[in-house]
């Protein structure tokens, strides 16, 4: 009789034992992936100027819209209004480029903000920019690269 009852709290232990086991894993926000699986990225809804994925053809990128004052000699002058996309490689620059939205962000106003009215005026000199912005972007991206920028508004006053 003491076996038998020593046998079935052993049995409920053990139970009680594997129940936390598995509720504490299957709740954990530990990872338990691989360390070499592909890069994932989340994709959330995202206002007008942050960078949003194309869902129907995740290469391409809307970049955003930005308002940047020009350079003139120290003083305050003209002022551009933008919006860029981006062709990438594959999916996965895509998403990294919406992860680094603060960074895109930052290069893009930048390069805009350094160059003058007669220097993007012309095609030449919007050419130069998106030149400029491509080679940027790439050189932080880790997965794929930027094939192309691409102007979809470009305002100056």
């Amino acid at each position: 009789m003491k076996k038998i009852i020593r046998t079935i709290a052993i049995v409920i232990l053990v139970t009680l034992l594997m129940g936390i086991i598995y509720y504490a894993v299957s709740t954990s926000k530990f990872s338990f992936k691989k360390a070499d699986s592909p890069r994932s990225y989340k994709v959330s809804k995202g206002i007008g100027r942050d960078v949003q994925v194309n869902r129907d053809n995740p290469t391409m990128v809307k970049l955003g819209s930005f308002t940047t004052n020009m350079s003139k000699n120290g003083k305050v002058g003209k002022f551009v209004i933008t919006e860029l996309s981006a062709h990438t490689t594959d999916s996965d620059a895509s998403y990294e480029l919406k992860e680094r939205n603060i960074l895109v962000r930052d290069i893009i106003i930048k390069e805009m903000s350094l160059k003058t009215f007669s220097q993007i005026s012309t095609n030449r000199g919007k050419d130069q920019i998106k030149a400029n912005i491509k080679m940027q972007l790439n050189q932080v991206l880790e997965e794929g690269e930027v094939d192309e920028i691409y102007f979809t508004k470009f305002l100056v006053q």
